[in-house]
């Protein structure tokens, strides 16, 4: 103070004037500071509002590529069961259309993704992308296995589309999970911006307060070099009263200026103050979840574009929120459905492996029937075989019987022959007898000898006309029983020839009904086979049941939860929102 002291009166309003001038360059450099920092800061707000709404609308997008591919397994799972039947063969092309639009939502979240600097994302798109095409092919070739081959050659690809289908599923969890992380992330972001901003706010006030004990200083100050100028007074009054004149003038000025210039920086500190206010609050409601807030408050003309885009980003945020619950309602309602359309199915597969069960016992014990049933055929078939044997053995008995009664005929002919020569002759020789006896009693006792040889010859000759007289008889009889032999024979010829043709038929038609029964045999081994193979589809299809099933819990799980934590905004807006 001894220097201030030594100082004159004009020296002391110099250095006074200095140090205010001074103090004026802070406030302004302050306030042109408040300003740059602050319209920084609307700006950073605008671009953490901007890329919150894109994360949003990342979010949504990886949402609706899970469901397109989610919807894809669904309809070919769909035309897989019914196999194209009763109408229901618009499978391939709801999941064509459904293939298309995650090709189409898939890019576009990959251009999204890599405008916002979201590499990792980008990076699990791609894969995604890359995964989808085997993923859909595989299902398709599947489908079409079903609906041209059954179950036997769908069945032969589940395993390649299982792997394949883990593949993209793995993805879109690896999607969902970092689009959540990148949107808690931009909303710990606002938090940390909106922190700062108030202790910039804070920072500016107690630099305020500062300037204004400073500016009361320099008035008490001014205040007390206007008393030592009036002790000078008496010392040169012309001088002095020139002085006070001008320092009179200049604090006017002086005071003029200032108070010019306190009232510009209080009126854009005012402006600025309202502007932080409401936006501000809007962020703290927007951090609170109420999407309903909006800035009705005018802002000025160089700042309303500040309002309109913050309201518009709200408006687009509860928009997008309310999709979101939407379409969370939709796949609630819709895995609800769906869970329990497959309880249904899982009771029906149930009721289809039971009966199929029963079916498989009952064609087991029909084949072992007609199993015994061919054995049995076979065995006839062989007796009948070995009688028809028999048969022709005994035809060709016959045949040779009638060949030797046919034989015995003829020689019983060629005898009756020889025996009328053999009657012819003894006839004959009656008469040489009779002659021979006749002139033996012409000759008297001459010839009474050979009377006697006459007489003996003549008895000789009628006992052998006698004789072949009777063997002509019994030839004669021998005759008509060898001609009915010969007769019943050939009947019994024919007869059994009649015999050997009908038991060839009968052989025919046992190997016939063998063949059959073997045929049946085979035909219901396949259907055995076909019936097991059907119970293990069946049982595969329990499976299946059981896994959707699963799949359909966590997706109403992770409905739910998508819809509690959109519930937890406000999104209706008000009606009065500029």
């Amino acid at each position: 103070m001894p220097y201030l002291k030594s100082l004159s009166s004009a020296a002391k309003i110099q250095l006074l004037q200095a140090f205010l001038c001074l103090i004026l360059a802070i406030m302004v450099a302050g306030a042109y500071l408040f300003g740059l920092q602050q319209t920084s800061i609307l700006e950073r707000e605008a671009e953490l509002v901007d890329r919150q709404n894109r994360i949003a609308s990342l979010v949504v997008g990886v949402k609706d590529v899970q469901i397109a591919v989610i919807q894809v397994q669904q309809w070919l799972t769909d035309i897989s069961a019914t196999r194209g039947l009763d109408g229901l063969n618009d499978g391939f092309d709801k999941a064509s259309m459904n293939a298309d639009a995650f090709r189409k939502v898939a890019m576009r979240l990959v251009e999204d993704s890599t405008a916002l600097g979201l590499s990792d994302i980008a990076k699990v798109l791609t894969e995604a992308i890359d995964h989808f095409e085997p993923y859909y092919a595989t299902g398709l070739q599947m489908a079409e296995r079903y609906v041209s081959e059954g179950p036997s050659g769908g069945n032969r690809l589940m395993a390649d589309f299982d792997s394949v289908a883990a593949r993209i599923t793995g993805d879109l969890d690896k999607l969902i999970g970092l689009a959540l992380t990148h949107s808690q992330s931009a909303q710990s972001e606002a938090l940390d911006l909106q922190t700062d901003t108030s202790s910039f706010r804070f920072t500016l006030l107690l630099l305020g307060v500062v300037a204004l004990g400073v500016g009361v200083g320099s008035i008490f100050i001014t205040r007390r070099l206007d008393a030592q100028a009036q002790t000078e007074k008496h010392r040169s009054e012309a001088l002095e009263a020139e002085s006070k004149r001008m320092e009179q003038a200049e604090q006017a000025r002086l005071r003029e200026m200032e108070a010019v210039r306190q009232q510009e920086a209080a009126e854009k500190a005012r402006i600025a103050s309202l502007i932080i206010g409401e936006l501000g609050g809007g962020l703290a409601n927007l951090a609170k979840g109420n999407l309903q807030y909006r800035i009705s408050s005018i802002f000025p003309q160089d700042f309303d574009h500040l309002r309109q885009a913050f309201n518009r980003s709200a408006e687009a945020l509860a928009s997008t929120l309310l999709h979101v619950k939407a379409g969370a309602a939709g796949i609630r309602s819709g895995s609800g459905e769906i869970a329990v359309a497959s309880d249904d199915l899982a009771r029906r597969t149930e009721t289809q492996a039971a009966s199929l069960e029963e079916t498989a016992a009952a064609m087991s014990q029909i084949a072992a029937m007609l199993r015994k049933t061919a054995d049995g055929a076979a065995k006839t078939r062989e007796v009948v075989l070995a009688a028809k044997s028999d048969a022709d053995d005994g035809g060709e008995v016959v045949g040779r019987a009638v060949a030797a009664m046919t034989n015995i005929e003829k020689s019983s002919n060629q005898i009756h022959q020889i025996i009328g020569v053999i009657d012819e002759i003894a006839f004959q020789t009656n008469l040489l007898a009779l002659n021979a006896g006749v002139e033996a009693a012409r000759a008297g006792e001459t010839g009474r000898g050979f009377a006697v040889v006459a007489s003996e010859v003549r008895a000789l000759a009628q006992r052998s006309a006698d004789a072949a007289k009777e063997i002509k008889q019994l030839l004669t009889m021998s005759r008509g029983q060898v001609e009915h032999g010969v007769a019943l024979v050939s009947e019994t010829g024919i007869a059994l020839g009649r015999i050997v043709e009908r038991i060839a038929t009968i052989a025919s038609a046992i190997t016939e009904i063998a063949s059959n029964v073997e045929q049946q045999s085979a035909g219901l081994r396949e259907v055995n086979i076909a019936i097991d193979s059907l119970d293990q589809v069946t049982q595969q299809n329990a499976a299946m049941v059981e896994q959707a099933n699963a799949a359909t819990r966590s997706l109403s799980d992770q409905s739910m939860s998508l819809t509690e934590l959109v519930g937890r905004f406000a999104t209706e807006p008000v009606s009065d929102a500029a």
